[in-house]
């Protein structure tokens, strides 16, 4: 039994490596056929980990978010969001007069 056991985690474990190398091997084949040199250093543009901490940070706050403020009252953003669309509406004003 014990030996079962050992031989299916090993083929768990080489199954998972397998996949990983196949994984790997499709991002860089990917990143030869689709990258572009002038963003490398961008931000964001060197590896794959970073957008995926990201996306993960951002699907936990959503899930998370809306349970912290079930108890709590509803924040008040009516001039905040007075003052921020009043000073989108002059910047595009702005970007259209420089433009036209």
């Amino acid at each position: 039994m014990i030996c079962l056991f050992r031989v299916s985690v090993a083929i768990t474990i080489s199954s998972y490596l397998l996949a990983a190398s196949v994984c790997q091997c499709l991002l860089s084949c990917f990143d030869e056929c689709f990258s572009d040199d002038r963003v490398a250093d961008w931000p964001l543009m060197s590896a794959y980990w970073p957008t995926f901490a990201l996306t993960a940070a951002y699907l936990i706050i959503v899930y998370i978010g809306p349970k912290l403020m079930t108890s709590r009252p509803p924040f008040e953003f009516r001039w905040t969001l007075f003052v921020y669309n009043a000073v989108l509406v002059a910047l595009n004003f702005h970007i259209c007069s420089e433009v036209c």
